[in-house]
């Protein structure tokens, strides 16, 4: 999937990160959201740079991840804020305030592969189930108040099944350039 993805030309790759912008950005879910945590693209990640400056344009409040450890902060972003890279060569907000993941409204995550259980595929880390299991509690404390947990890739990189392992937090929704797809319950 990840060479895949990375085959994807230039103007694919924009097109598909207009087309996934104008998805997102029509839906109720990102419409009453005010605090949104996005990614910048990396290894051929499907880029959100269109709806985050749709976002800035609305007045939403915008975050990226920073790597703390073996977890995650939701740093704010805002338009000509400073980036460094960490050691992954992925772009950070070099300082900037920290909003606590269960006072986002909606957190869109990079995946290299989903299922239409929510499972996903990430690059391997374990940052986001790591963070999402620490700060948000385990899967049966679901009910609680969270974000909503939106996957952003291509739709070729949904597969059949994916067996997730007891530390997996499930998405909610995928978001594919043409859809958003609403997970089902494992």
């Amino acid at each position: 999937m990840r060479r895949r993805r990375r085959k994807l030309g230039m103007g694919a790759q924009i097109a598909s990160a207009r087309h996934l912008a104008g998805v997102i950005s029509c839906d109720p879910i990102y419409s009453i959201s005010r605090h949104i945590a996005f990614y910048l693209p990396n290894d051929g990640e499907i880029s959100l740079w269109p709806l985050l400056r749709h976002a800035w344009s609305h007045g939403k409040h915008c975050y990226l991840p920073v790597i703390d450890g073996d977890q995650l902060q939701f740093r704010c972003f805002t338009p000509g804020g400073r980036l460094v890279s960490n050691r992954f060569g992925i772009l950070e907000p070099a300082f900037s305030r920290e909003r606590p993941l269960i006072d986002l409204d909606l957190v869109l995550t990079p995946l290299v592969a989903f299922d239409r259980w929510g499972n996903r595929l990430g690059m391997g880390g374990g940052f986001y189930d790591r963070t999402f299991a620490n700060q948000l509690g385990g899967i049966s404390q679901l009910s609680k108040k969270r974000p909503i947990l939106c996957g952003v890739g291509h739709r070729f990189q949904q597969v059949e099944k994916l067996t997730p392992q007891d530390w997996d937090f499930p998405l909610d929704y995928v978001a594919v350039d043409n859809a958003i797809l609403r997970c089902r319950v494992r």
